[in-house]
């Protein structure tokens, strides 16, 4: 499994997924990413997934936080993947990939981050809905040195 740190994952789910649904979906995404789940450092998702059951139970128990961002923020995000049909339903062409780039950008100063799984959708035969996931890190941007005088 990665070293790495401070990932987070962007949820993307329809209205009722179960929290087995999306620990299968999380499980399923960091072994296909090869990452160990202490490197996630918090779930990302669209405003309107307040209230998800499933989304809650999850971050309570692995007690993650869940950063929660409105359509219009994750709208502007440049994202690899965008879907049409996704944004004349929720107003963001991306919710999972857009949400795990402004978490991870927002976790630092320089506000840049990178997709180490871009978004890969789960479902299960026994279980109602379908998981959204991507996985982002923070990146630091290099400065230039100062020269000293």
């Amino acid at each position: 499994m990665s070293s790495i740190e401070g990932l987070w994952v962007g949820v993307g789910c329809k209205r009722g997924t179960s929290a087995v649904l999306i620990q299968f979906a999380l499980q399923s995404a960091c072994d296909c990413a090869r990452i160990s789940w202490t490197a996630i450092a918090g779930l990302a998702t669209l405003e309107r997934k307040r209230t998800e059951a499933g989304l809650l139970e999850v971050s309570q128990i692995h007690r993650w936080p869940i950063a929660y961002f409105t359509a219009a923020e994750l709208k502007n995000c440049p994202i690899p993947h965008p879907s049409s049909a996704l944004e004349s339903i929720v107003g963001t062409p991306s919710v999972a990939e857009a949400a795990a780039l402004s978490a991870a950008a927002n976790s630092g100063q320089l506000k840049s981050a990178v997709l180490i799984l871009p978004k890969q959708i789960f479902r299960l035969p026994q279980e109602p809905g379908a998981v959204t996931l991507a996985i982002a890190q923070h990146v630091p941007i290099p400065t230039r040195p100062q020269r000293i005088t």
